[in-house]
């Protein structure tokens, strides 16, 4: 008798934690379709800016963001909503239990950064906040400048000849900025005139005087016959369609 009612017991428990999880599901799918499609709205909007997110507590569950769909949900079910069009997502992210998620468009290189928790620019936390390169701070984060990529070119961070090339700024897109120390140098710091090419043609610093010819910018068949020329470096010579 007692066997038959704990086995009642746990079967109602597991009912009721089931309906309960279905309609934290259901709650999900819904806020999913209103508030996530916040993400979609900033990444079309121009400028620096910035959202806070609080979530759903109601239930354990996984958040997954990429530059095409969101998915949230635990190992019985989930759902997903995929983005009106593709985002520039610095980096696809997965979060268990997440309160809250910061959202950071930055403005140089029109990217969209998702970290867990508040949008905050802390110095000195070994940890690399985004939106401190933005109008709202406009600091240099040095957790977000280093010689690795961690996805975030953080502009007021760049100088030359620090030593430092942030990989996340030296790049075949534009982020605006150009930073020397990027450019190939010889034995004796001085950078190359001529050079065989790392396959990176930056249009920040390509399309201006800089001294150096960059023939990551000209697709060619040889030096003297252009065929494309993708971005116009006016220190190519004497090749010079600009």
């Amino acid at each position: 008798m007692f066997i038959a009612i704990l086995v009642v017991i746990l079967v109602s428990i597991s009912i009721f934690m089931y309906v309960q999880e279905v309609l934290a599901i259901g709650k999900l799918r819904v806020y999913s379709k209103i508030d996530f499609s916040s993400i979609n709205q900033l990444s079309s909007v121009p400028g620096d800016s910035f959202v806070v997110m609080n979530l759903p507590t109601s239930l354990e569950y996984s958040l997954k963001i990429s530059e095409k769909e969101i998915k949230c949900g635990s190992d019985r079910k989930e759902v997903s909503m995929e983005f009106p069009a593709k985002i520039y997502l610095s980096n696809p992210i997965e979060i268990e239990n997440p309160q809250k998620i910061c959202i950071v468009k930055t403005s140089n290189d029109e990217r969209i950064h998702i970290i867990s928790g508040d949008c905050k620019c802390i110095i000195g936390d070994n940890v690399c906040d985004p939106i401190c390169g933005t109008k709202f701070f406009e600091l240099c984060d040095p957790n977000c400048y280093a010689n690795v990529s961690d996805n975030v070119c953080n502009p007021i961070c760049a100088r030359d000849n620090d030593n430092i090339c942030d990989p996340d700024c030296y790049r075949n897109e534009e982020d605006v900025v150009c930073d020397l120390d990027c450019k190939p140098k010889d034995s004796n710091g001085d950078h190359l005139e001529d050079y065989p090419g790392d396959g990176i043609c930056d249009p920040d610093c390509d399309d201006i005087s800089d001294g150096i010819c960059d023939i990551d910018c000209l697709i060619k068949g040889n030096f003297t016959s252009v065929v494309e020329v993708t971005v116009c470096d006016p220190d190519c010579e004497p090749v010079n369609l600009c």
